[in-house]
């Protein structure tokens, strides 16, 4: 499935369909939680796919780059009791 030039919105995954990976998401992404649930949005909003709808992997890449992000901006020893 291809949004890229999509008029409307369109959801990936969903009751009765795969799973889906992150390989489907290109671009640009980010994370919204203004929808039902939280998702990954990218194509300036046109796709996206609720975290329930994504593989383990896909979750586990979005939660290593929400870390990721976090770290680069907090100074070091400012979180207590982090462990890596």
């Amino acid at each position: 499935m291809n949004c890229n030039s999509a008029p409307t919105k369109i959801r990936f995954g969903g009751p009765g369909r795969a799973p889906v990976g992150f390989g489907v998401v290109r671009g640009v992404w980010m994370l919204q939680k203004d929808l039902t649930w939280p998702a990954v949005v990218w194509n300036d909003g046109r796709c996206w796919a609720y975290l329930h709808d994504m593989t383990p992997a896909a979750v586990q890449h979005v939660l290593e780059s929400l870390r990721d992000a976090e770290l680069d901006r907090v100074p070091p020893g400012i979180l207590t009791g982090w462990q890596s």
